[in-house]
């Protein structure tokens, strides 16, 4: 006597089902995947570590870090008079990260903002864009 359809079918289902699901998961992930994002690109210059006396981070008399305001100013100044991609940038990251704009004055925020605002430092603007955000 030959067994109904249904019951070869009920019985094969434990084992088709998560072949079935593993297939359609793959097939959905391999047409969903997200773009691979472009290399970056090295900016020129020189870091701004490099300009000892323009760094605006500094030690306390205990050895804690922290961000000068007014060094963190004339760096402003002194980047917009001779740009230095790279130095400007991590003046920038610097800060973005540390908040910077909670301490500057409107005057201060409009400076900083210029450099920002600069066509080449335009995508460092948000620092939430960055990857593994460092405070200082």
């Amino acid at each position: 006597m030959h067994k109904p359809i249904w019951n070869i079918i009920w019985r094969a289902l434990p084992t088709l089902l998560p072949a079935i699901l593993l297939t359609g998961v793959t097939i959905y992930v391999l047409n969903n995947r997200q773009e691979i994002a472009p290399q970056p690109v090295v900016l020129p210059g020189k870091p701004l570590a490099a300009f000892a006396d323009l760094y605006p981070v500094r030690a306390d008399a205990n050895g804690r870090l922290f961000l000068d305001k007014e060094l963190f100013v004339q760096t402003i100044h002194a980047l917009k008079a001779s740009p230095s991609p790279k130095a400007a940038s991590d003046l920038i990251y610097l800060g973005q990260s540390n908040n910077v704009l909670l301490e500057l004055s409107d005057s201060e925020k409009q400076l900083y903002k210029e450099l920002i605002s600069m066509p080449a430092y335009t995508a460092l603007s948000d620092a939430d864009k960055q990857i593994g955000r460092a405070h200082v």
